[in-house]
This record gives structure tokens, C-alpha cells and sequence, in this order.
């Protein structure tokens, strides 16, 4: 973390793949960055790196959907910033929820991912450098179906927009 500019504010969560609250060495403003995606994919903080997303900027959560694979995928954008995961992937959109800040989105994607982790859904997406990070936000469409995933987050977020 300190690699990155971050000093942890915790003790070391005990996995690269859960959220360890510290502060900017920089800006010093707070977050929870996953160690795990620190290396390359995502700048170290989400505050003040000129790359990933910005949490203060509108944002929104999207679900798609690749057919071919039968797997379900989410994730987080700036409204501004990105398109809604890769396009060079056969992934089609299924819906999204805006928000005023894309740290509201980022909290319902992990409130998803949790809710179909907890049900010990795996991830549908082979480890490999191609996937990244972005293959934790996926799940099996014989695990849990399209509309299900849109009512987990319809529970705290309401319709999507």
C-alpha cells in the first residue's frame, strides 16, 4: 500500500481481494482500495489518480451479459469516462443505475457481489491476464438468472434509470 501512496488505516484485512481502508499520502482523503488490483489496473487513490474511476463524479452500475460464456457481469463507470465493460468482448448491457457519485455505485456493486459470493457462486471467468480484475465481477447464469441479480440490487438501490 505504501508503494502506492496509501497508508493503511487497519491492520492488514488478510486477503488481496478485500477493501483496506486507508489515506492518501497525497490528498490525504480516505478510501477502501482492493490491494489485489493495485498494481496496474487501478490508479492508488480513487480520489486524486489520473486514471480509474472517480468517486466524487457522477457514476453508474451496469450488469451485461455474455451469451456465449452464460455469465452475468457487472461493474462501476464514471458517466463521463467509459463505456460499459469491454467492447471488444461480445457483452451486451442489460441495465444500469445512475448515481450523483460513483462511490454510491461502487458501494451497491459490492452490496451484488457480496450477496452472490455469500451464496458461493464463483466467479465465471478463468484467472488470466486477459480477464483481470474484472473477472471477480462475474457469476454463472446457471447460478443465479438475470432478473435475480437486478432485484438484489433493486433491495437498496431502487429501479434502475
Amino acid at each position: 500500500m505504501l508503494a502506492h501512496g496509501l497508508q493503511p488505516l487497519d491492520p492488514y484485512p488478510g486477503r488481496t481481494d478485500t477493501p483496506w481502508k486507508s489515506r492518501c499520502t497525497t490528498c490525504d482523503k480516505h478510501s477502501a482500495p482492493v490491494p489485489g488490483t493495485l498494481p496496474g489496473h487501478h490508479g492508488a487513490c480513487p480520489v486524486c489518480a489520473r486514471q480509474g474511476i472517480n468517486p466524487r463524479e457522477p457514476g453508474y452500475l451496469y450488469l451485461v451479459v455474455h451469451d456465449g460464456l452464460r455469465a452475468l457481469g457487472w461493474g462501476i463507470a464514471n458517466s463521463s469516462r467509459r463505456q460499459p465493460h469491454p467492447v471488444r468482448q461480445p457483452w451486451r448491457l442489460l441495465t444500469r443505475w445512475h448515481f450523483p457519485a460513483a462511490q454510491d455505485a461502487w458501494a451497491f456493486g459490492r452490496h451484488l457481489k457480496q450477496r452472490i459470493r455469500s451464496n458461493g457462486y464463483p466467479p465465471v471467468l478463468r484467472a488470466e491476464p486477459e480477464f483481470g480484475p474484472a473477472r471477480a465481477q462475474t457469476a454463472s447464469l446457471d447460478d443465479i438468472s438475470c432478473e435475480r441479480a437486478v432485484r438484489i440490487v433493486e433491495e437498496v438501490a431502487g429501479p434502475a434509470s
